[in-house]
């Protein structure tokens, strides 16, 4: 476990949401081209194994392009407010009041 929380100290693990579709379009993309190529492969040597395999290996590579929290998907950061500092914790009940 120290070493999942060591990983996870060193990323910032919030994407944009420029990044997300960026990254949505670069997965969908990965996996159109190795499932297109997969079937002409799979049609051309007529093994249906191929095209599996080929699908899951841009799988695999969308995985490794798209899963780590990369720079490329952080480019535009939305900016917080900061949190108020009132002097007063506010507690809500089950209903949402005060």
């Amino acid at each position: 476990m120290r070493h999942i929380r060591g990983l996870r100290q060193g990323t910032n693990a919030a994407m944009d949401w420029q990044g997300q579709n960026l990254c949505d379009r670069v997965a969908m993309v990965i996996i159109y081209a190795f499932a297109a190529v997969g079937f002409v492969i799979g049609f051309i040597t007529q093994q249906l194994s191929h095209s599996i395999y080929s699908i899951l290996a841009g799988t695999a590579i969308a995985c490794l392009a798209c899963l780590p929290d990369w720079p490329i998907y952080n480019r535009n950061p939305l900016p917080f407010q900061p949190v108020p500092d009132n002097g007063k914790q506010q507690t809500r009940t089950k209903q949402g009041r005060k």
